[in-house]
């Protein structure tokens, strides 16, 4: 007799997962308890950065010690099955539902039902948006199997995680920093290694600040500085730390208005042991400084796990980061399976009759020694370039072809390199290196023309000018000879195009560029000589305007327009009928927008003394009333009047826009007074919203 298999009831299934919730909820308490105990777990943490901060706490505790988890499915899958007899691990998985509102037949109002008991009527009512649907998270139990507990050993783990960082040390600091510093990228912040000012003893600061601009207004601006005095390793440890602030601490999350300076400092520490664990990084020098004082602040099971959570998101979204360069670079390594430097032998030795251009001579690759190969082919990583993925395995034409089109300097600030085409026809050039952005692609002279060009014209509308080398390769019946063009200064006043250029100096090159530019016409058209024209003249206008205003810096402006109104006149491009329209249309729109400034600055300047005048007011009417509340009341209320008064007379602002601000200041706070304890907020104790300041974030 075949014996049927008790399925759980609703009720069995709600009191598994209290149960498991209580036991996580005690593992979290013993984690707070020692510098040990959280490093433990961090640890732990760090091999399961993919799975939620609670489910790695339940695995733990279940199964101390495991290496790598997964379904019974996903075991099977992967060729590996779970054994007989062993014992799932219980993990909670969320799941949505949705639900509706059910009118109860007794008529005393409604209960929210489960979408899929719903009746052909209210599906229908659903489908027509007359019966609002609303999504529902809940969670049910499901059950995991270590790597221990199936056919696998640990020499199939590469196989079954390909994409995992599993084991060895990571000794190429270089390459994790560069990686960092892309996280920080990502994030708009800026990484420095030369700090703005004294350190100290501190490894690295994370920091936000206004940046000015031309019109006066600022600019958020985000950055890491690190000590100069780190060693390699410090540098990771201390980047990893910053982002983390970098990431939960900006001054756009609550974390950075309700979490105290101790607490910010815990969170980051714990990203950066967790992150450093993952690798294998040394962490005995780590200390969690700030455990006692975070649990002693912070009683609820509920603040913890929200911690843990922010903590386990930002490791995972670093490590992930983390271990797609570090494993890209790996794999590199292990495809030659050789030294580098057997490596470079044996590309040296297979490009040897490949003729490139390296100091502005041409020489054949067997021509030079190993170190000049190395000096000339390796990127700014030290790796070479020859073996990268977009090159590597490509036939000799191809890859001569492949090389000459990137359009970046992987040289770093070195100068750019250029393989020789024995099939070269026609004339090419190629940016050897540039103040200015540009493409560094081998390319033709119109395409060249073109692209220098715009940049011109980008580089008129700005301070000084872009000095840019450029090359030629002439081909000719006994090969190909190349050629150094006179240095071009883009945005100087002078350059218009590489034939005029040429002309005034370098008149034997000439026959190689074509004397009509028509192909010009686009780049240096009425329109958009005429638009950076008006971004000139404004851009000189705000400097005009400038409360702290630079005598040296507008000097330099003055000219730089007398340079950019010759360059528009001496090749034709504008009149000075042209130019006295667009300066006219400048100045009218740079008033416009002054006058907009301006009504904006003083209406915020009203806002902050309206909204100080009634903090004091509050604060009068709270308490115990004494003579420093009302004279404080009184001052901010009399500098709030007439300022108003002020700026109303001399028709800044209106009364009515006044009032308005006014208005909307009152209902403010009088919402806010009236708004009850945000109970959501991780760190705050029952019954009593925290609001903790933070100064500056240091390691």
């Amino acid at each position: 007799m075949m014996v049927k298999k008790r399925t759980k009831s609703t009720k069995d299934k709600k009191q598994e997962i209290e149960k498991l919730t209580e036991d996580r909820n005690k593992e979290v308490e013993k984690f707070f308890e020692s510098d040990e105990q959280m490093k433990a777990y961090l640890t732990f943490m760090s091999k399961f950065y993919n799975y939620s901060a609670r489910n790695t706490i339940l695995i733990q505790k279940q199964f101390l010690g495991a290496e790598a988890v997964g379904s019974f499915k996903f075991w099977k899958d992967k060729g590996f099955p779970v054994q007989k007899g062993e014992k799932g691990i219980k993990v909670l998985v969320p799941y949505k539902y949705k639900v509706f509102e059910r009118e109860r037949t007794n008529g005393s109002g409604t209960v929210k039902t489960p979408v899929k008991y719903a009746t052909k009527k209210e599906k229908e009512g659903m489908t027509q948006g007359n019966i609002p649907v609303k999504e529902k998270l809940a969670y049910t139990t499901g059950h995991v199997f270590d790597v221990s507990q199936t056919s696998a050993t640990a020499e199939d783990l590469p196989e079954i995680f390909p994409n995992k960082w599993l084991e060895g040390d990571v000794e190429n600091y270089k390459e994790m920093v560069h990686s960092l510093k892309g996280i920080a990228e990502q994030m708009d912040v800026k990484v420095m290694d030369h700090p703005r000012g004294e350190l100290g003893a501190a490894k690295g600061v994370y920091v936000e600040y206004q940046q000015p601009n031309r019109d006066g207004s600022y600019d958020l601006r985000k950055a890491i500085e690190l000590n100069p005095r780190n060693s390699e390793l410090n540098n990771v440890k201390t980047l990893i730390h910053e982002l983390a602030h970098a990431k939960l601490h900006n001054t756009s999350t609550d974390n950075s208005k309700t979490l105290n300076k101790n607490e910010k400092e815990f969170q980051a520490e714990l990203t950066a042991f967790t992150v450093c664990s993952y690798f294998h990084l040394d962490t005995s020098d780590t200390s969690l400084n700030y455990l006692h004082h975070y649990t002693r602040n912070h009683q609820s099971i509920n603040d913890k796990l929200t911690l843990m959570e922010e903590v386990k998101s930002t490791s995972y979204e670093f490590i992930t980061h983390l271990e797609k360069d570090l494993l890209k670079e790996r794999d590199l390594g292990h495809q030659t399976n050789k030294t580098p430097e057997k490596a470079d032998m044996d590309l040296h030795k297979a490009y040897g009759s490949i003729r490139v251009v390296t100091d502005g001579q041409i020489k054949k690759v067997e021509g030079l020694s190993l170190s000049e190969f190395q000096e000339v082919f390796h990127d700014e990583h030290d790796r070479n370039i020859l073996n990268q993925p977009d090159l590597k395995g490509l036939d000799v034409p191809s890859m001569i072809q492949s090389f000459n089109n990137l359009k970046e300097n992987w040289h770093g600030d070195k100068p750019n390199v250029k393989m020789i085409d024995p099939k070269l026809n026609d004339p090419a050039v190629y940016v050897v290196w540039s103040e200015s952005t540009l493409d560094q692609s081998l390319m033709t002279v119109e395409d060249m023309d073109k692209q220098l060009a715009a940049a011109n014209l980008e580089s008129l509308k700005e301070d000084g000018y872009d000095k840019t080398k450029i090359n030629v390769l002439i081909p000719k019946n006994h090969g190909v000879s190349v050629h150094a063009l006179n240095r071009i200064d883009l945005g100087d006043g002078t350059y218009g195009n590489m034939y005029d250029h040429l002309r005034q100096s370098q008149a034997h090159l000439c026959e190689y560029f074509p004397a009509d530019k028509g192909y010009l016409d686009d780049v240096y058209s009425k329109e958009e000589v005429s638009q950076a024209f008006a971004h000139i003249y404004k851009e000189n206008l705000h400097l005009q305007h400038r409360h702290n205003l630079d005598d040296h810096q507008l000097s330099v402006s003055n000219h730089k327009v007398h340079d950019a109104e010759n360059f528009a006149v001496t090749h034709n491009l504008l009149s000075e009928d042209d130019l006295n329209e667009i300066r006219s249309k400048a100045a009218d729109s740079f008033q416009e927008e002054h006058q907009h400034t301006t009504l904006k600055n003083q209406m915020l300047n009203l806002k902050g003394q309206y909204e100080r005048f009634q903090s004091l007011v509050q604060k009068e009417n709270t308490g115990e009333l004494t003579e420093e509340k009302i004279v404080g009341r009184m001052a901010a209320e009399n500098q709030y009047a007439e300022s108003k008064k002020q700026a109303i007379q001399e028709g800044y602002v209106s009364e009515e826009s006044v009032l308005k601000m006014e208005k909307d200041i009152t209902r403010e706070a009088q919402k806010q007074q009236g708004k009850a304890v945000d109970h959501d907020n991780p760190f705050s104790k029952e019954g009593r919203k925290t609001s903790h300041k933070s100064s500056g974030l240091t390691m």
